[in-house]
């Protein structure tokens, strides 16, 4: 029988009369691989903070390794040996591996550093994990796989029983993938235990031993190996399977270009949208994507072939995105796209002005903007700070935003990395909305997910460049191209 790393028993977290975990049971095996997905996210920030450091709970009783670490009675804030990876990078850039591993590691108290042992003990780790490295590279240099394996080799070396990988989705590319099973098999031989946190289901069939299903601060079902399909899993999660996207009938000129792209990271890249249509851009190796925003925003200026937004070379035209008809949004727009102490008002004409080339905007079109989304928002419209707001309705706000504008050219990176399932849904219809009103979207990725529900034609790139044009009718071939 093997050993349980956490068992959390009937446990309730309550903060400011809200409920947060509610009755919430689970536990996880030494060496096991447990998946959590996540139908809403109520409550998940706070199970991860309990799984890291004993805070105060209103009921139940957590334990770790065996022991009672936290109760309703006594929570002494003390840290459980657990490490979360996400997207941010806990390794300090400027250090060498080995120094990351070692000297920046709570506990390390040696003065004098014999670095010949410390070699000889990363070596022995990274070995063990099947990860050939060079330990005296700076972690700047490393991709976003090996970054993930040094703080998991880290993670090992302090001692940690628990690895938590969070929405690793979001920052692992599709050609990545594999090896990064792959390698959670070899944390699984050594004995760590793995909680693996996705919202989608069908990616962690291959690799985890049990599925566990979150909503509203409780655990719904726990899903065996033999029921890891998605027929068990279709009664309680929102499934895109059958989604019937509008797809367009290209005519007319194309509303936005990439002609023969070159710049450090991209080798003379090509693609065309036209209007209403809808391209995913699936940046296979994760090379390209922040290197062609830096391009469309203006912050990089050096590069080769033309890029053209309905006929016109950007790189000619003065003004910025707005300007030319073309509105870009990063992974999280609820805090980029929006100003947080304006009204809901405020945010949805901030630069209409602009828009409409009008030095002032009169209070009676104000009042019919307000109106007009009035039957989108209800009462959120008269809202007079957004920051209280749930992700659901700041998502609503920048989609009401996009639509009041109507660019020409929408372009968006990973347009589902952030909200639980009902809040991509929400997403995934409203980006069919704008389609359908005939803007163009571009979307640009590194992992194929609910992209496959919206687009027209998926372009897949690797080393900078386009390797294959995909049709819907052929996504079903996307995994073996790599």
């Amino acid at each position: 029988m093997k050993k349980e790393i956490v068992r959390f028993e009937n446990v309730t977290r309550q903060e400011e009369g809200a409920t947060y975990l509610d009755n919430f049971s689970f536990y996880i095996c030494e060496g096991e691989i447990l998946g959590l997905v996540s139908v809403n996210d109520r409550g998940k920030s706070e199970l991860l903070k309990l799984l890291a450091r004993n805070l105060p709970i209103d009921f139940g009783r957590i334990y770790f390794e065996g022991q009672l670490v936290n109760s309703y009675l006594n929570s002494d804030y003390s840290d459980n040996k657990v490490y979360t990876i996400d997207q941010k990078s806990s390794l300090i850039q400027d250090l060498s591996i080995a120094d990351n591993i070692f000297v920046m590691r709570p506990g390390f108290r040696k003065y004098v550093i014999n670095e010949a042992v410390l070699m000889e003990q990363a070596l022995r780790v990274f070995k063990e994990l099947s990860f050939d490295i060079n330990l005296n590279q700076r972690v700047s240099r490393l991709s976003t796989m090996e970054r993930i394996i040094v703080e998991a080799a880290k993670a090992y070396l302090m001692g940690c029983r628990l690895l938590i990988l969070l929405s690793p989705e979001k920052i692992i590319s599709q050609a990545d993938y594999e090896k990064f099973h792959q390698f959670l098999l070899k944390l699984k031989k050594l004995n760590v235990a793995s909680l693996y946190i996705c919202y989608h289901h069908w990616i962690m069939f291959e690799v985890c031993d049990r599925i566990a299903l979150f909503s509203s601060g409780r655990i719904k079902r726990i899903f065996e190996k033999q029921d890891f399909n998605q027929d068990s899993f279709a009664p309680y999660v929102l499934s895109f399977e059958g989604y019937k996207a509008y797809r367009c009938q290209v005519a007319g000129e194309p509303v936005f270009q990439l002609d023969s792209l070159s710049c450090t990271a991209i080798r003379h890249l090509n693609l065309s949208a036209g209007p209403g249509e809808c391209i995913t851009l699936l940046d296979s190796d994760n090379q390209v994507t922040d290197e062609l925003l830096h391009i469309l925003t203006g912050v990089e200026t050096d590069y080769e072939g033309r890029i053209l937004c309905q006929r016109r070379d950007i790189r000619k035209q003065k003004g910025d995105c707005l300007d030319r008809g073309m509105i870009i949004l990063d992974d999280n727009p609820t805090e980029t796209f929006l100003f947080q102490e304006m009204s809901y008002l405020e945010n949805l004409s901030f630069l209409l002005d602009r828009k409409l080339k009008r030095s002032v905007l009169k209070s009676a079109f104000i009042h019919s903007v307000r109106n007009e989304y009035y039957q989108e928002a209800g009462d959120l419209v008269d809202e007079r700070h957004i920051g209280g707001m749930t992700l659901r309705e700041k998502y609503g706000l920048v989609y009401n935003k996009i639509s009041l504008f109507h660019p020409k050219i929408l372009i968006i990176k990973k347009p589902f990395a952030y909200g639980d399932m009902r809040c991509r849904n929400y997403i995934l219809d409203r980006l069919k909305a704008l389609k359908e009103s005939g803007i163009s979207i571009l979307l640009l990725t590194n992992y194929i997910t609910d992209c496959l529900y919206l687009s027209d034609r998926i372009e897949v790139i690797k080393n900078g460049q386009n390797i294959v044009s995909l049709h819907p009718e052929e996504y079903g071939i996307i995994s073996r191209i790599f």
